[in-house]
């Protein structure tokens, strides 16, 4: 394992995920952060990436953790009630505390994370109040997001200012970096891409003589991006009469409306897993699915996103089907590496040929998945990552 590197400058990362939680930003973070010592930076964050159910304790980076909200273990109806009534006396108070934290911590560059705008808020006024340079570190997009019509009106009207006023703002993928360069022509951007590590032990061949039944996996949380192309997948599987396809999808909190409709389909699994289990089950399955949907309730998070479960099936050793509108970066990406058989048409038949293609051309499956892990170990591997994460911050 590479030596630890200490940032030069401390920065204090404004947050409300961060790791131990177990969403796709906060394992974001904990991927990058992980290689640098725990001296480099400090967390301002919520006690709910704590909660039971919701993180995973071997995820605790081991830096300081500051909180601007009350443990849920401490919290009782006379404390929710005065929570309530302070509310608007609760800002000073945070605000007070966060400046504590900045001259404890003699904290020189301020980072804040994506959410609906209340951190990035909190930066941008923290860097005005104490002239400390800020970084917001765009994973998901702010501006243009599907955000309830509050949040959306003031991040439209506060995204140009946070730019402008940003020492350098960092994205999680080229897609939403290309995106921001072509609104903002004056701003400074740089792409820390999502990342992991290749330790997954699971790891088997591909096997030579394939069992009767076929698995399609898909992992991770099911929303408006993906519902209407999943639906369009399983209706093509269900013509392909060559062999019997099971659709596994390993779903942390499915809504009702999936469980409705799949729960007794016999064809469709909805199951959920800690990550060792996941892991074995991604180098498993026979082909592992990213799914994003046409004529979305926002085109531009479909046209601009990478999602995290990209990096386990990157070092899987299973190949990849991606099946996501032509003018994305998801699909552009997977044709431009070749890490992933890409359906970028809503064509059955076009989904129905790449699976076939992949179950029965092995040389072909066996190039996609040496494809991705060269992609992985060129653009994803955190110890990389994390080094141009370290350069960016050296020289600002």
């Amino acid at each position: 394992m590479p030596e630890l590197q200490k940032l030069p400058k401390k920065i204090l990362i404004i947050s409300s995920y961060a790791p131990p939680a177990i969403s796709g930003g906060a394992q974001c973070l904990y991927r990058t952060l992980s290689n640098l010592t725990p001296d480099s930076y400090c967390f301002f964050t919520s006690h709910n990436n704590f909660k039971e159910g919701h993180s995973d304790q071997n995820y605790i980076l081991p830096c300081r953790y500051y909180f601007f909200d009350e443990p849920h273990d401490k919290k009782t109806k006379r404390s929710r009630l005065l929570t309530i009534l302070n509310k608007p006396f609760r800002l000073f108070a945070v605000f007070k505390q966060a400046l504590q934290i900045i001259k404890k911590e003699r904290i020189e560059v301020l980072v804040g994370i994506t959410d609906q705008g209340r951190m990035f808020m909190m930066t941008y006024l923290l860097s005005k109040i104490t002239g400390i340079p800020y970084c917001p570190w765009i994973i998901d997009l702010y501006a243009d997001n599907n955000f309830p019509q509050p949040w959306k009106l003031m991040a439209h009207y506060f995204e140009p200012k946070l730019v402008r006023g940003a020492t350098l703002v960092f994205t999680s993928c080229p897609g939403i970096e290309e995106h921001l360069r072509n609104k903002y022509p004056y701003g400074r951007f740089q792409t820390i891409n999502i990342s992991g590590f290749d330790d997954n032990p699971n790891v088997t061949e591909l096997p030579v003589q394939r069992g009767p039944e076929i698995t399609l996996l898909f992992s991770g949380n099911i929303y408006w991006a993906h519902e209407s192309a999943i639906d369009e997948i399983v209706t093509a599987c269900r013509k392909i009469k060559d062999f019997k396809i099971k659709m596994v999808f390993y779903a942390p909190n499915p809504s009702s409306t999936f469980l409705e409709k799949y729960s007794n389909n016999p064809d469709v699994e909805i199951r959920s897993a800690k990550r060792p289990e996941l892991l074995l089950a991604l180098s498993q399955a026979d082909i592992l699915l990213i799914p994003f949907s046409w004529q979305s309730e926002s085109d531009v998070v479909i046209k601009t996103a990478t999602p995290t479960k990209l990096i386990d099936y990157l070092v899987s050793g299973r190949p990849i089907l991606i099946y996501a509108p032509k003018g994305s970066f998801l699909s552009k990406y997977g044709r431009e590496k070749e890490f992933a058989a890409v359906v970028d048409e809503q064509n059955p038949e076009k989904i129905q040929s790449a699976i076939r293609k992949i179950i029965t051309d092995r040389e072909y499956a066996l190039r996609l998945i040496e494809n991705a892990r060269k992609t992985f170990h060129e653009n994803h591997d955190a110890y990389i990552v994390s080094k141009t994460f370290f350069n960016s911050l050296s020289n600002l």
